[in-house]
This record gives structure tokens, sequence and C-alpha cells, in this order.
């Protein structure tokens, strides 16, 4: 029996396609079988796919005779699969050697679990290591934190079943919230994978309609969702939902409540002004900090501040601790220009310090693009 089946869905992606394939033949683990899902290529993708498969009868090619998209072609190439276990890659990325050899190692001695990941690094158009997962949150309800270096069983897929056509850009996410209310999601902290960063993949192309998509997923499943966080999570999820879905407000105001939790949707999406009469505290020295030193401008940017780099400088431009702001609150505009995590956090803190204006760059971001005070 084959234990592992591979799909790979690939459209115009002969750049990086036969590294992509390479990786899996290179694998420790070799009980495998692949499966190309050509949908309509326009370039050599299947004639690079076609050679493989001459040579290594442990390829399958399957040419869609239409563009069906990712869901549906996941869904063409699994409906074909003879392995007990499931997976499948992008043509523009790698496997490390042992991956599947960990994933499986993992299943097998795991029963308990449904589906297992692990960490992977971020590479750019030439193979350079930019980062990795490793640091990131693991809480797959606050990120999709399952990436793109898992395996699940055959019975999770026959349960759960396909991947939602409707969910295209972000079926992978829909896919693993899916399991995870019915499957334990196991994980190895082990760099066995390269996702690469490009001008043509998935994420820079339509990047700010995936960050809308994963939202909408997260609203979709708000009452599942918000049953398996404890009340800490509960809180960052609802900052996060309520900063790109203010329509939310309502049904986490009555969570939130049901909860004993002080979360006040108004007294959150509030923090959306500025005086345009004042300068500018930043308080976030990482990328969405300087994303809006870029907006504000260096003259109307009297600090930054933050919680690790105090002491420090961003262009020049020096960084506080957050203690000062209840001084500077009055005399700056305060402006929290982090992640959705990382806002949770710092509105928390802001609490604890008696501060109580300031705005929130996720929610004036808008305002400060088009000039509007």
């Amino acid at each position: 029996m084959t234990d592992v089946t591979v799909v790979l869905p690939v459209y115009n992606g002969s750049q990086y396609l036969s590294q992509a394939i390479e990786s899996i033949l290179a694998q420790t683990f070799q009980n495998w079988e692949l499966i190309i899902v050509d949908d309509c290529s326009a370039d050599s993708s299947l004639k690079i796919a076609e050679g493989y498969a001459q040579r290594d009868n442990r390829i399958q090619i399957i040419h869609n005779a239409e563009n069906q998209k990712l869901p549906r072609s996941l869904n063409i190439g699994f409906a074909n699969a003879k392995g007990k276990y499931l997976t499948w890659t992008s043509d523009d990325n790698l496997y490390q050697s042992r991956a599947l050899e960990v994933m499986v190692s993992f299943l097998d001695t795991h029963p308990e679990y449904g589906l297992v990941y692990c960490d992977m690094e971020y590479i750019d158009e030439s193979g350079n290591v930019i980062s990795n997962t490793q640091k990131s949150s693991h809480n797959l309800y606050l990120s999709d934190c399952v990436g793109a270096c898992f395996m699940y069983r055959r019975e999770v897929a026959e349960t759960v079943g396909g991947y939602d056509p409707n969910k295209f850009l972000v079926e992978d996410y829909d896919y693993w919230l899916r399991i995870s209310f019915q499957y334990s999601i196991g994980r190895v902290p082990e760099l066995l994978y390269s996702y690469r960063h490009h001008s043509g993949n998935m994420t820079a192309v339509y990047g700010k309609r995936i960050a809308s998509k994963v939202f909408d997923l997260l609203l979709e499943y708000l009452d599942k969702i918000s049953d398996r966080l404890d009340d800490h999570d509960f809180f960052y999820y609802c900052i996060g939902l309520l900063l790109n879905k203010p329509e939310a407000g309502q049904k986490l105001d009555e969570l939130a409540a049901q909860r004993g939790i002080p979360f006040h949707s108004e007294k959150i999406v509030k923090h959306n002004s500025y005086d345009p009469n004042k300068r500018f505290v930043i308080f976030g020295a990482g990328v969405l900090g300087r994303q809006a030193l870029q907006l504000i401008g260096h003259e109307r940017t009297a600090y930054f501040a933050d919680n690790m780099k105090y002491g420090q400088f961003v262009d020049e431009i020096p960084i506080i601790s957050a203690e000062r702001m209840e001084e500077l609150q009055f005399v700056y505009n305060i402006m929290i220009a982090a992640d959705f995590n990382k806002t949770a956090e710092i509105i928390e803190q802001m609490d604890q310090l008696n501060v109580t204006e300031y705005s929130i760059f996720l929610l004036i971001k808008d305002q400060l693009q088009k000039g509007v005070n």
C-alpha cells in the first residue's frame, strides 16, 4: 500500500516546478505517490511534469480540460489518491529531505492526532533564507500556523470532505479549521519546508484579498472558535476580528459578556481618530510601525515606543519605554502600530498604565493614506 500521497497543483509554475518535484524525489521516506494536477498551464509546466512521470512510475499527471483553480484541483488530485496519509505542496516551494519521514513517523506513533504540521522557513526568489515560523503564534484560531508543511490521515479527509471551491485563496486555512473542530492537530518544531516569497506567488498577488478572506473565515466560524479559546486568547481573537470586521462587534460583546470578559467593541473602535495638530508617538517599532512612519512622516513623529527596543532608534527617531505613555498621552497622538495579537496586548497594557487617549493604526490607516484628518 502507498503510505503517502502528495498532490501538487500547478498553473504556469514552470520557473520552480522542477525544484519542487526534485525535493520530493530526494525524500528519505520513499513510499509515496505524487499526483501533479496541471490546471491548464500555458507555459512548459505540463511538459516538465510529463518528463518526470516518464522516469518515475510513482508520478501521475492529471491535466484539467478547463481551469479549475486551486480548491477544485486539490479535490481532483485527492480523488485519485491511494495513500493512507495525504498532503499537498506548491510548485514554487521545497520539502527538506526528512519532511515526509518525520510527519509519517509522528502520525504512526500518535494515533490521537488527525493532522501534523512542521515549521518552515521563508526563502526569496534565489533560495536565500529570510525568516522562519518557529517564533510565530501556534494557535490556529489566531493565525494560520499550519502553513505549508503538513500531513493528515485519509480518514480525516473522508470525514471533513473536500476543499471548498468557494474558499479560493483561503481554502487551506478553512480546511485546517474544519479539521480542528473534529480532530487534534500536532506540531513538530523542526524546519522541514521552504516557502518561497516571490512576485508571482499567491501571497504577493492576492495579499489584501487573502487577508480579508481570512477574517471572513474567522467571522464565519466565530461560535466554534470562541468555544475553543481560553479567555486570554479569546480577547486577542476579538481584537483582530473587530479591527477587520466591525460588524461583528455586537456578537463579540455578547460572547464576551457570557464569559465575564471586559471587552466592549465600542470602546475599541472609538480609538480611530487623532489630533492633526499634534505630533505622534508610534507604539510599535516593527513592520507596521515603520509603515506608520512612512505615512505620517518624520516631522510629525516625535518618538517610537516599544516594550523591547526602548533606548534604540528607528530612522534616527528615538524609541522610548511604554511607561512614558501616561505622561505623553495629552501632548502627542499615541498610536498603536502592531499586528492584531500585539495590538490586543498593548491595549491591555494601556489600561494598566491609565492611558485612555490613543488611536490604533489599523483603524486609522486609511485616513492617514488619504490625508483625511
